[in-house]
């Protein structure tokens, strides 16, 4: 499941996950480690998400570019957490599986460590404006660099207007015993 850093793990946040209010919400103790890239991997969106209002991020192989992110160091039991949230099945049956990488870190570092694929990928869809602005926003306040954030805003998507991310019953659903925040 990746590096272990003092009975943590670490995890790779490209997506939704970099912004404080979604990985607060998931985790009760994230900190951020450092900012990292996955080199010769490109951040695509697949599938339709309500909740959204389109596609969902993945990262899938693209020789030559690079996805940025952030390095959280988690709990075991965050990992848990976030696995439920990710949809992330034993059995490989979910939307999304935890999926082992090796990163590099802004200290040059190579790290081992685990971020989550969508498991279905399919034709790429366009995300909502609204989560390219979630994601954006999570970039920004993770201090990701400024050139890679200016490609996320440019990234190509539907415009949206409402409030996002939508209210859904799944904040209802019991995970292990938490109330799941999920998203």
């Amino acid at each position: 499941m990746g590096d272990a850093l003092d009975d943590h793990l670490l995890y790779f946040a490209y997506g939704p996950d970099m912004n404080p209010e979604q990985i607060s919400s998931r985790c009760d103790e994230p900190k951020v480690f450092m900012v990292a890239h996955l080199p010769e991997y490109a951040l695509k969106f697949f599938g339709y998400a309500d909740r959204w209002d389109g596609g969902l991020e993945s990262v899938v192989e693209s020789p030559g570019d690079k996805v940025y992110g952030v390095l959280y160091k988690v709990n075991y039991s965050d990992a848990d957490y976030l696995d439920a949230c990710q949809g992330a099945r034993l059995d490989g049956t979910g939307p999304y599986f935890q999926f082992p990488v090796e990163v590099i870190g802004e200290d040059g570092k190579t790290y081992s460590v685990f971020t989550y694929k969508k498991s279905t990928l399919g034709q790429t869809t366009l995300p909502s404006s609204g989560y390219v602005d979630y994601i954006v926003a999570g970039a920004v306040a993770c201090g990701l660099p400024q050139d890679y954030i200016e490609a996320l805003k440019a990234t190509e998507n539907k415009h949206t207007t409402e409030s996002l991310p939508r209210k859904t019953d799944i904040s209802k659903v019991l995970v292990g015993g938490h109330a799941c925040n999920c998203g």
